[in-house]
């Protein structure tokens, strides 16, 4: 990736993402097919925040898949589908 789009993605994780995890996203970016970067970048410009985050883990999730980390590192991203246990939902009275 060249340093100009580097320097991109990286503004981009410091406007999207809380300070907190941001260190982590900047390394996984690093590890990131141009692709993803791009589409990363879209997603900034589109103001897309919460589809920015779910790339992030899409971004670790295939790097998992393709044997390059472990689901321990970069803890702060997962896997990009959403999960729902039956005491989060809310329960409603049929009328």
């Amino acid at each position: 990736m060249d340093k100009e789009k580097l320097k991109l993605v990286k503004k981009a994780i410091d406007i999207q993402l809380r300070k907190d995890v941001r260190k982590e996203a900047k390394e996984l970016v690093l590890l990131a097919s141009e692709e993803k970067v791009d589409e990363l970048l879209k997603l900034h410009g589109d103001d897309n925040g919460n589809i920015f985050c779910i790339c992030l883990d899409g971004i670790k999730y295939d790097l998992w898949k393709e044997g390059k980390l472990t689901k321990e590192q970069f803890p702060s991203f997962g896997e990009p589908f959403i999960e729902f246990h039956e005491a989060d939902l809310i329960k409603t009275k049929k009328k």
